[in-house]
C-alpha cells in the first residue's frame, strides 16, 4: 500500500488475517506482511495476546499462534472499519476527479477520448459517467494488444483510428507522459488536448 498509512489498527488486521490463514507462522513472515521489524512484531503479538485476541503455544523456535473467538470478532471489526474508510475515501476522490473533469464540458454534448486504458483512465471513465453532458467515445492506447477490445465497457483503439472519427477532446489520463502531449500537439489543435493533471487550473475555450 503506497498511499494508505499503515496504522496500528492496519498492522493488527494484517497480523490477525495472516495468522487466521496459517497458525504455524513465524514472526519473520509476519514482519514482512505488516512491514515492520521482527522486534516490533513481537510487541504487536504480545499486545494481541494480552488483549485476548491471540494465544501462543510452544517455544521461541516452534511457536504456534491461534486466533481466539474474540480475535476473530476484533479482526472483523477492523476489516469493516477499513472498508468503510476506503469507501469514504473512494467517494471523496471520485468527487475530486469529477470536479477536475467538469471544465472539459462546454455547451452541449462533448465527445471525449481518454488516452490511456490503464487504471487511471478506467477510474476517470467511471467518474465521467456522472457528468451527463460528457460522452465517452472510448480509449486511445498505444498497446496494439488492447485494440478492438473493451475496457470498462468502452472500445480501445489506436490514435490513428481515433483521429479519423469525430471528437471534441482527448483527455490524457496518463500522468507525467510528455511524449503523448508532444505527439498530439503535432497532430491536432491544442484546445482539443486535455491534461488531467492540469484540469483543476486550466480554463477551456472554444
Amino acid at each position: 500500500m503506497k498511499f494508505i498509512k499503515s496504522t496500528e489498527h492496519m498492522k493488527n488486521l494484517l497480523i490477525l488475517s495472516e495468522i487466521e490463514k496459517n497458525s504455524d507462522m513465524t514472526q519473520a513472515v509476519l514482519s514482512n506482511v505488516a512491514c515492520v521489524s521482527v522486534s516490533m512484531i513481537n510487541s504487536y503479538v504480545k499486545k494481541l495476546c494480552h488483549s485476548g485476541y491471540l494465544s501462543m503455544q510452544g517455544n521461541n523456535k516452534n511457536t504456534v499462534y491461534q486466533i481466539t473467538p474474540s480475535g476473530i470478532e476484533y479482526k472483523r471489526y477492523l476489516l469493516i472499519s477499513f472498508m468503510a474508510e476506503l469507501m469514504e475515501l473512494s467517494k471523496s476522490m471520485s468527487e475530486q476527479i469529477k470536479q477536475m473533469l467538469l471544465p472539459v464540458v462546454q455547451d452541449g454534448e462533448q465527445r471525449v477520448y481518454f488516452y490511456g486504458a490503464g487504471e487511471t483512465g478506467q477510474v476517470c471513465a467511471r467518474v465521467a459517467l456522472g457528468i451527463p453532458q460528457l460522452q465517452i467515445i472510448g480509449f486511445i492506447d498505444d498497446n496494439p494488444s488492447l485494440h478492438s477490445k473493451l475496457v470498462a465497457g468502452y472500445p480501445v483503439i489506436s490514435l490513428e483510428t481515433a483521429l479519423q472519427l469525430p471528437f471534441d477532446k482527448i483527455v490524457i489520463s496518463v500522468f507525467s507522459n510528455h511524449k503523448i502531449e508532444e505527439k498530439l500537439s503535432s497532430l491536432i489543435e491544442e484546445e482539443k488536448i486535455v491534461l488531467l493533471s492540469k484540469l483543476d487550473t486550466k480554463i477551456w475555450r472554444r
